[in-house]
């Protein structure tokens, strides 16, 4: 459990507890109601944090990512990068929707840049991906998302309603992220090839043009 005594997180706790202790202070009613209808998604939140930090740290995380990187389907052929970008994308998806959006960010986003480094690409879509694809694939649960907790405090609603009713603009967000980034890792991947194709190669004579 290193990351959690490690990092920012003991000065965010100090911060949290600081700034509760002076709404306590200000008006102690009305913070024991805010704690009193907040406290349930916090703690689901913090649970799952947990559960990330416990996979994380049995290195659950980084085998999949480093199966997924052997795997010849993804690493021959045209477009390997893609289509390993796609896998992870997917695998970033899968967590944020079981786990949450912050395990998501938190232990998959270094995994995604680190098999960028070791593919030799681009590093910006792996990174960016990581990122945008756990905001957009947060909608599918409520535990998804600390947002959707606190929308649906009180709410009579349960998950399996929820998701129902989420699925299509999830599903929809998924597709439409992964498209968006994988277009940036083609189009940063011909930035190069185009460059390249216009010098000429090494040790040939420069062209000149003929005088008439």
């Amino acid at each position: 459990m290193r990351h959690l005594r490690s990092g920012p997180g003991p000065l965010l706790l100090r911060l949290g507890l600081g700034a509760a202790a002076v709404a306590f202070a200000v008006d102690r009613s009305e913070a024991w109601d805010a704690a009193g209808r907040a406290w349930p998604p916090f703690v689901l939140v913090a649970g799952l944090l947990l559960v990330g930090v416990v996979a994380h740290d049995d290195g659950l995380f980084d085998a999949i990512a480093a199966r997924l990187e052997r795997r010849p389907g993804l690493r021959a052929g045209r477009r390997p990068d893609g289509r390993l970008l796609a896998a992870l994308l997917l695998v970033v998806a899968a967590t944020t929707a079981v786990l949450n959006l912050d395990t998501s960010v938190a232990f998959l986003t270094p995994i995604l840049v680190l098999a960028a480094r070791r593919r030799g690409t681009s590093e910006e879509p792996f990174l960016y991906g990581a990122v945008f694809m756990s905001n957009a694939a947060s909608l599918l649960l409520p535990g998804s998302n600390l947002t959707n907790l606190l929308v649906l405090a009180g709410s009579s609603v349960n998950g399996v309603a929820f998701a129902a009713r989420m699925a299509p603009a999830w599903l929809a967000a998924v597709v439409a992220t992964g498209a968006v980034v994988l277009f940036r890792l083609f189009r940063t991947a011909r930035g190069p090839a185009r460059a390249d194709a216009g010098r000429p190669a090494p040790g040939a004579a420069p062209h000149r043009r003929s005088r008439r």
